[in-house]
């Protein structure tokens, strides 16, 4: 290693003019380890920084790799200089973007909106991240990049970012085995992974996030209602629909969630031979009351149905929009009335998570359950 140099205006001047690049490369490498050491005066450390600027301008790559590779973890070096190295080529900005303590947050962003994908993994792989950073490199979707960052235990991640990479690229088992090996998970972002991964991902996550047996049974249960609804979706006629709906009620598997769930996915058959179910009335008149009897009607009809008080108001939104549609022209269900529907659910709930459905369904289960808390405790 090279060993610190005495540094002066005769020396300066004597190394910048140096013509070999190898010279300077060498001169890059002791300024900055001088540097780097903190025991320069204070006018030592500003010709320091301006020899390292010059020498970040250097036409030579390997006098700029020099500058990069020996000045990448120092904590004097000039802000502008970094950032000026981490814009540079690969070889010269990686080692920067790593390690380099003076980029701030804004630095860091412009680097990632570059989207130059090697410097995207050099930014997930820093030690410390912050939440800032760490979406906005969720916010690329660079697969790779994502998975240097969520096995980073030095990034912080917001339960926003986690659930974009779960909306994103959530079927992706490499992913989810980052995710469920990430420490600590906000528990908005547990209810929504545990419905999108396989069983044994599932109890290798309630044991990692040290879950209380009731609430791993609750939300392994939701990831269960998530592929019944899905199967349930696929049921053809109007007969099968009520049949099905007959079963699961024997079951016991005809639950509040499920029933929204139909009706945010536009299953409006199988929801109306639910409510009959559930309300004890022939599917046919459970079917006029919906269609023809307004808010009114649907609210009596809920309340037959004996479905839970608390959950009456989102029910009541997500019935008021169909309305809004008109039933009919709903049985053609679009996209985009899930979208607005979950944007009316997530707003009036205050999920975390924005408008989504696994996101909605958690925060309507910790709705159901905080009330028959309160049920037991009076």
């Amino acid at each position: 290693m090279n060993s610190p140099i005495a540094l002066s205006k005769d020396t300066v001047k004597r190394l910048l003019t140096d013509p070999s690049a190898r010279g300077r490369a060498e001169t890059a490498a002791s300024v900055a380890q001088a540097l780097s050491y903190g025991r320069l005066s204070k006018a030592e450390r500003q010709l320091a920084g301006e020899i390292l600027e010059l020498l970040a301008r250097d036409l030579e790559v390997a006098v700029r790799q020099a500058v990069a590779e020996h000045a990448k973890s120092c904590p004097f070096l000039p802000r502008n200089v970094a950032c000026r190295l981490a814009a540079d080529v690969e070889t010269v900005a990686l080692p920067v973007i790593r390690y380099s303590c003076v980029l701030t947050d804004d630095d860091l962003i412009a680097v990632i909106e570059a989207g130059v994908a090697t410097k995207l993994s050099a930014v997930a792989a820093r030690d410390e991240i912050t939440a800032r950073v760490s979406d906005a490199l969720i916010a690329t979707r660079n697969r790779s990049a994502i998975k240097v960052l969520l096995g980073n235990d030095g990034a912080w991640i917001s339960a926003a970012g986690y659930g974009r990479v779960i909306t994103d690229l959530g079927d992706e088992r490499d992913l989810q085995k980052l995710l469920v090996a990430r420490p600590m998970l906000p528990l908005s972002v547990t209810e929504r992974l545990i419905a999108v991964i396989a069983e044994d991902l599932q109890e290798e996550l309630v044991r990692r996030q040290e879950l209380p047996p009731e609430i791993a049974a609750e939300l392994i249960r939701q990831g269960s209602e998530k592929a019944l609804a899905q199967a349930v979706k696929s049921e053809g006629s109007e007969s099968q629909a009520r049949e099905l709906a007959k079963r699961l009620k024997a079951q016991d598997r005809l639950s509040p969630t499920l029933l929204l769930r139909a009706l945010c996915l536009g299953d409006l058959r199988f929801f109306e031979a639910a409510m009959g179910i559930m309300a004890g009335i022939p599917v046919a008149s459970a079917r006029t009351v919906l269609q023809d009897g307004g808010l009114d009607g649907f609210r009596r009809l809920y309340r037959k149905s004996a479905l839970p008080e608390p959950l009456l108001r989102p029910f009541m939104i997500a019935i008021e929009l169909i309305q809004e549609v008109g039933w009919d022209k709903a049985q053609i269900w679009r996209m985009q009335y899930t979208y607005v529907m979950l944007e009316r659910l997530a707003s009036e709930i205050e999920t975390s998570l924005g408008p989504d459905v696994e996101a909605v369904m958690a925060s309507v289960s910790r709705l159901l359950a905080r009330d028959q808390n309160r049920g037991r405790l009076h």
